[in-house]
């Protein structure tokens, strides 16, 4: 079995994805089903975070915020990843680095 390390940068929500998901909780405490408006942007999320008002970039957008501010790190037996934090734009509040087999 393989291992993957990845990384997921966040930016803060929009007020508008913010109502968003504010009208996802209050249907999901209340038992109905979305809004189409609310569907159509949990689907397009890859990935919310649980306890912020923060959402992670799109896949093309992250692979860009890679390619721009991350290299790989190689040294004897160890492998990584440097983020250069001069390179990141205002808007990312949160960086996940994670492992995936």
């Amino acid at each position: 079995m393989s291992m993957s390390t990845n990384i997921l940068f966040f930016k803060d929500m929009a007020a508008s994805e913010q109502d968003l998901l504010d009208i996802k909780k209050m249907c999901d405490a209340k038992g109905i089903s979305y809004p189409k408006e609310v569907s159509d942007f949990i689907l397009s999320q890859d990935d919310i975070h649980p306890n912020r008002s923060l959402v992670g970039l799109k896949d093309k957008d992250n692979a860009n915020m890679i390619k721009y501010c991350c290299e790989r790190w190689k040294h004897d037996m160890q492998d990584g990843y440097e983020v250069d934090l001069k390179k990141l734009p205002k808007e990312i509040t949160l960086i996940r680095f994670y492992n995936g087999w």
